[in-house]
């Protein structure tokens, strides 16, 4: 269901006079919500891998920037274990391609991860049609 900015607005209208209705002052129903809403989204975070040929980022959702370190960058709950997974086949396997690893190591958090599943779907980056 689409609900438009002007149905929100009436919603809001009805929520205040059903908690007046109620013998509840709306402004502190409100206030009361916003605070509850805060201090469980709060900590919520945000994050989004960038790449290209040349470059691997990682962007916050407060808007920090990292590169990191090692060229390997993994998100999402399996994340860490698909991160230590790529920075084993790296190090000790160093004759793997860059998606044996990439899928390797997204296998492995499936295993690891409960949130996590072996359906996979990776896309590769063509160097050739670099700018």
């Amino acid at each position: 269901m689409l609900l438009r900015s002007n149905e929100g607005g009436d919603l809001l209208v009805w929520s205040a006079n059903l908690a007046r209705k109620l013998g509840i002052d709306p402004e502190t129903a409100l206030r009361g919500g916003n605070s509850k809403f805060e201090r469980r989204f709060r900590r919520l975070e945000a994050l989004l891998a960038v790449a290209s040929v040349d470059r691997l980022l990682l962007i916050s959702g407060t808007g920090d920037v990292i590169e990191p370190d090692d060229e390997i960058l993994a998100i999402g709950s399996g994340g860490p274990y698909a991160l230590a997974a790529a920075r084993a086949m790296v190090r000790h396997a160093p004759d793997m391609d860059a998606r044996s690893i990439v899928e390797q190591s997204l296998l492995i958090a499936s295993e690891i991860c409960i949130y996590t599943n072996d359906t996979l779907t990776i896309i590769e980056l063509d160097a050739s049609s670099s700018t």
